[in-house]
């Protein structure tokens, strides 16, 4: 009998000096533990992820990287993951960074696809769905819940996307050709068709209809039409851990991810989902096949990310403290809102960091990638 064959993996590796790569290894395992599994031995690190494998090693002067991963997708995203780290850990410093094997600086990035506008209509006041169109979306119904967009500049004839830089993060085009990106859910995919839905919140900018520059993803869904083009990374983010019971919080910014997570929750589960929003008239039918105690929580009038009613409907809910099952929290919302979340479920409640997820999906007074979302 033949010996069974694995299809190769793709390998790329890198060496990078640095002052103190030791520091900077400790600093890039205490953030990626947060979100993978790493295993540390004497002198290095190994980490394992949906993307592939990495391992890192401390030289005299020098982090020593090597990574894997089963396709071209997941060796950039691990690229990047990588860079973006250690560049930001690197305080000071100025490492240069240049990857050799599989891949090469210049060519497309292997996670993005060109998409085009299929239609696109109000779910409620506020909340604008738009159906894109792609091919080879395959890898977009696995992975995660979110993609960024990308929204070319107004008046742009023939869009000019990102490529694969040199130390592994995406390289932009200069000057006002850059298209402007922000991060969305999947609100649902046909992979098979080529569809992907995208639920967007409507915002406006301080002079009134939003505008490219201070939310170029609520004007781009205003004003979509049939044939528009926008790009589109992913996936990423977004898993929740397995549980018998369910407390899901958020803002309109989240509605899209708490929606598809409840669309997906197992029948023998029994869910609280907790949902901010200005007013009755932008609540949606939010289907589920698990037992759902789901709660609108209206602003009347306050700002969002102004309140705190999604931190008081998580305080006085029974199930962290009645003895049953412990939930899983996931929680999508402003800022500081989610500090103050995750500060009461770590120091008041003490729930074990495997039974909780706190994203912030914006940030009052920040735009661009900063804020998480549009």
């Amino acid at each position: 009998m033949s010996e069974a064959r694995h299809p190769a993996r793709l390998t790329a590796s890198t060496r990078i000096l640095l002052e103190d790569s030791r520091a900077i290894l400790d600093g890039l395992c205490t953030h990626l533990a947060e979100h993978v599994p790493v295993e540390r031995f004497e002198g290095g690190a190994r980490l394992t992820s949906d993307y592939g494998t990495a391992q890192a090693e401390v030289l005299d002067d020098a982090l020593a990287i090597a990574i894997d991963s089963a396709d071209a997708a997941g060796l950039s995203f691990l690229k990047l993951i990588v860079a973006d780290h250690i560049l930001a850990l690197a305080d000071g410093q100025k490492p240069v960074i240049r990857w050799s094997g599989d891949g090469k600086a210049g060519e497309p990035l292997p996670y993005f696809r060109e998409m085009r506008v299929l239609s696109a209509s109000n779910v409620t006041p506020l909340m604008r769905r738009v159906v894109l169109a792609g091919h080879d979306l395959g890898r977009f119904a696995n992975g995660g819940l979110h993609v960024r967009l990308l929204f070319p500049p107004p008046g742009a004839e023939t869009p000019q996307w990102p490529v694969s830089g040199e130390d592994g993060r995406p390289q932009w085009p200069e000057g006002a050709a850059k298209p402007a990106a922000r991060v969305y859910t999947i609100r649902s995919i046909d992979a098979e068709k080529g569809e992907v839905v995208v639920d967007m919140v409507l915002h406006a900018s301080p002079e009134g209809d939003p505008d490219h520059d201070h939310a170029p993803g609520a004007a781009f869904a205003l004003r979509a039409k049939a044939g528009d083009v926008v790009g589109m990374t992913g996936p990423g983010g977004g898993s929740i851990g397995e549980a018998r019971r369910y407390i899901l919080l958020g803002d309109e910014t989240a509605l899209p991810a708490i929606g598809r997570l409840l669309e997906t929750m197992p029948a023998e589960a029994e869910v609280a989902a907790f949902v901010e929003v200005a007013d009755a008239s932008e609540e949606q039918a939010l289907p589920c096949p698990a037992r759902l105690h789901l709660r609108w929580l209206h602003r009347h009038g306050a700002g969002a990310g102004g309140t705190d009613l999604l931190e008081k409907a998580l305080r006085q809910h029974p199930w962290l403290r009645d003895g049953g099952d412990t939930p899983f929290v996931w929680t999508g919302c402003e800022h500081a809102q989610t500090r103050a979340i995750k500060q009461f479920l770590l120091k008041e409640e003490g729930l074990p960091r495997e039974k909780y997820q706190v994203a912030a999906y914006w940030r009052r007074g920040a735009n661009g990638d900063d804020t998480r979302r549009d």
